[in-house]
Parts: C-alpha cells; structure tokens; sequence
C-alpha cells in the first residue's frame, strides 16, 4: 500500500509542479499584458496630438476642406512649412533662441547643483532645512503673483527690454522653476557616501575642487534631467519674454514668434468682413490652420532632438533623482 502511494505521489507531484508553473506563469502573462495595455494607451494619449499635428501641417487647403480626408494627406503640402519659416523668421530666430537657451540653462543647472549640494552636505547646520523649505515653497509660486515687483527691479536696474531678467536670475539658482531642480540635486547628493568628501579633503580638495570633480561627475543622471526641463521650460516659456522683451521684436524668442503667428491669425480671421464670400473665410481659416501647425513643428523639432540624444541618460536620472521618494 504505501508503494503504490509512492508511485501516485511521484506521478502527482511533476504534475502538480507543472500546474503551478502554468498558473504562475499566467498570471505573470496576465500582468504583463495589462501593464503593457496600459502604457499603449498611455503613450497614445501623447502620440495622438503629435501625429495630428505632423499630419495637419503636411495637408493641402483643399485637403482641410475635404469631408473625406481625415488622417493622411492626399499629397504632401511643403508650402505650409515654406511659409511658416518666413512668418517666423525662423532662422534668425532659431539662433537666438539657442543662444538665450543656452546661457539660461547653462547657469541654471550649474547653480542649482551647487545650492542642491549645500542643503544636502550641509543640512546639520542648524536653520539648513528651513532654507530649503523656503526654497521649495517658492516652486509654488505662480510668477503671475510677482510680475509686477519684477518689472519695478528690472526697470530699475535698465534690464527691460534685454535678455538680462531671463539669464541672470538663473546664475543665482531663482530663474524659472529653479527649486524643483535645487530639490532633484538634494536627493541625488544625499545619496552619495560621505567617505568620498573624506577622502579627497584628505588629498587636499578644496570645497569647490572637492564639488566640481568629485561630487557632481557621479550625478551625471539627475544633471540630464535638469537640463532636460530646464531646456523644455525655456524653449516653451512665452510668459518672461512676452514682459520682459515686448518692445523688441529682433529679440523675440521662438516660442514669442509662433505665438505672435497665431494672434495675428486669429485677429485677421476675425478682422473679415461679414459680407466676405464664404469661401474665401474657409480657405483663409484652413490654410492658417495648415501653417500654425508647420510653425508649431518647427518650434517643438529641436528639444524633441535634443531630448533623443539624452534619452537613455534622462531615464536613469529619472530613476535615481529621488522624484518618486
């Protein structure tokens, strides 16, 4: 009797093992294709707009127009981005904003490094936490709240009409949304092990030595996640150039240029007679539909570039910058 329970048992087992091993498996199956649905759907939220957008400026007037064209195009319309190159003055425009991204990124990252580096190695002085809590409290604030009393200093100072109150804030760690990168730098420095500061003020660092090559080469990841932001909000940022540089539109950066683009658009189209034939109306407001969108991907192609090129070092920073903790 107990030979033939162990001849079931030996038989049951692998069976029973292989049961397991295919439920197990499902259920991983299962997970993974829910997990996977979740960020089709997810990325196609993002991509639809993008496409859209691509597909609207390679679009004829006659193609706008048309009932029966929904997505792709009947044939590929380049006069749009012809156009909109012209009305943007994309290429002088194009170097300045490179030039005014530049120096503003530039100077942010490099001083929010070093204020994250302070509140994170410093951070047993006694009033050190209150600093940074004071310093994130100001990503809180909207710049709507404040424009005024930085257009009285700026105006003061002669900068109006300058690229001064974009650039020169950055260096000191208050440019636009400077605290949210004070606070990725803090949790990347935090991390690091103190035997590494031992260790060079052994050797003989000196404070600045000790952070511009010990520290700040090991977080490299939480560096190409500030620049990638910071180069986003800047490239994007309409508010501060629209108070500060409204006088001058040589200075005008991209993101001034295509918006001044479709306020011009708008006001024309609202500007029509109310007599006009209505197809004039409809040709007028499609073929601006046509090169808004064609301005737009001019605007948006090179930090979409830029962001490529770091890709797989922003998604590590991601990772390790503390923006889930």
């Amino acid at each position: 009797m107990q030979r033939e329970l162990a001849e079931v048992e030996f038989v049951a087992n692998p069976i029973q093992r292989l049961i397991d091993r295919i439920r197990i498996s499902g259920s991983r199956l299962l997970l993974r294709l829910v997990l996977y649905g979740l960020l089709i759907d997810l990325g196609f939220v993002y991509f639809l707009p993008m496409a859209f957008m691509a597909l609207t400026s390679l679009k004829s007037p006659l193609d706008l127009v048309n009932p029966t064209v929904h997505w792709l195009p009947t044939h590929l319309f380049w006069a749009n981005y012809t156009f909109a190159w012209a009305e943007l003055d994309y290429g002088p425009a194009l170097l300045r904003t490179l030039l005014f991204v530049v120096v503003a990124v530039a100077g942010q990252v490099a001083s929010t490094a070093l204020a994250g580096y302070g509140f994170a190695r410093y951070s047993r002085i006694r009033g050190v936490e209150f600093l940074f809590l004071l310093a994130v409290f100001t990503f809180l604030v909207p710049p709507q709240t404040i424009i005024v009393s930085l257009l009285l200093n700026f105006k003061l100072l002669d900068w109006m009409n300058t690229y001064l109150p974009l650039t020169v804030p950055e260096f000191f760690a208050q440019g636009l949304r400077g605290a949210f990168f004070i606070f990725i730098f803090r949790q990347a420095f935090r991390a690091l092990p103190w035997e590494l500061e031992e260790a060079a003020r052994v050797d003989g660092a000196s404070a600045m030595q000790l952070f511009w090559r010990v520290m700040a080469p090991l977080v490299q990841p939480s560096v190409a996640v500030a620049l990638v932001f910071s180069v986003v909000w800047h490239w994007n940022d309409t508010f501060g150039p629209q108070n500060f540089i409204p006088a001058n539109p040589e200075m005008w950066p991209l993101s001034l240029e295509l918006q001044n683009f479709q306020s011009q658009a708008l006001s024309q189209n609202n500007s029509l007679a109310a007599n006009q034939a209505f197809l004039q109306h409809t040709m007028l407001s499609v073929n601006e539909a046509g090169t808004i969108m064609a301005g737009a991907m001019l605007v948006i192609l090179p930090p979409v570039a830029f962001y490529i090129l770091i890709q797989r070092t922003f998604v590590q920073g991601v990772e390790r910058a503390g923006l889930i903790e």
